[in-house]
């Protein structure tokens, strides 16, 4: 291991007297190994020079994937850069349901919910926010990076939620809501939205059901009177522009009246009238 690692850390002055194959090899043998220190220096290496990497941990998890201590290469997963030509950048699909008290996500690491996903998902990380979550994972046997955004309907508790695997690579994330009890009209916060790679969880919506109906009773109910206050709020301005149309009618007319009596009662005498008037 000492001897990778002297031929490794000397790289940085001599890298012209070592073929990169045999780097590769190194590399290689450090990670079935195990020797975290060696692995290390060789990956820290591999990122100074700009040389990706994606293609030998794509080869490691098909060819030796029997070998591998998974723990291990997941740590060292997190050492590689975010971005490579190599990887394709995927929305993956998403099944979600509620209850009153939480949202459930079922992820797969597919395209389309009826073609199979990636078996084995590596440095999965997932970011809540109040408003917003985002995840993102990666799949070194097909070299995809699954990204997911969602701006979601009302706020979720970033201290209180937690995820597992279940079969076939696929992850179950359980949020709690915020506010809470809240029953939300869509995951996302346009209730419209609904993408091609989004579904319903119904056998999660089946085991909460009898909350939800209680919840769509509530809405409806809110619904209703929500529609009711509207229609008298609307009601009560058809009744205030009607009543300021008759008050502007009724001030016209007055001034009408008022304008006919001035010019009958109260017009200028002339000077013939005047005279007359004098003792």
């Amino acid at each position: 291991m000492y001897t990778i690692i002297s031929t490794i850390q000397s790289l940085k002055y001599y890298s012209y007297i070592v073929h990169p194959s045999l780097l590769i090899r190194l590399l290689i043998q450090a990670i079935l190994k195990q020797w975290i220190k060696c692995s290390k220096i060789a990956i820290k290496y591999y990122n100074h020079i700009q040389f990706d990497l994606y293609p030998t941990f794509q080869n490691i998890k098909l060819n030796y994937n029997t070998q591998l201590n998974q723990t291990f290469f997941e740590i060292l997963t997190k050492l590689l850069p975010s971005h490579s030509p190599y990887l394709n950048v995927l929305e993956p699909c998403y099944l979600w349901a509620q209850n009153m008290t939480h949202v459930f996500l079922k992820i797969k690491f597919t395209t389309k919910i009826d073609i199979p996903g990636a078996q084995t998902i590596n440095h999965f990380q997932i970011n809540i926010t109040q408003p917003s979550l985002y995840l993102e994972a990666y799949s070194f046997e097909l070299l995809n990076r699954y990204v997911l955004r969602i701006q979601t309907y009302k706020f979720m508790n970033p201290n209180y939620f937690h995820y597992q695997f279940v079969e076939l690579g696929q992850v179950i994330i359980e949020i709690l809501k915020s506010p809470s009890p809240y029953f939300w009209k869509n995951i996302h916060s346009n209730i419209m939205y609904n993408p091609s790679n989004q579904y319903i969880w119904w056998d999660m919506y089946y085991q909460y059901r009898g909350q939800l109906e209680v919840a769509f009773g509530l809405l409806e109910d809110t619904e209703n009177k929500r529609e009711l206050i509207e229609r008298q709020k609307l009601s009560e301005e058809i009744k205030l522009r009607e009543s300021k149309k008759q008050f502007e009618k009724i001030k016209n007319d007055n001034q009408e009246l008022y304008k006919q009596l001035y010019c009958r009662y109260c017009k200028p005498i002339d000077g013939d009238q005047w005279s007359s008037w004098i003792i």
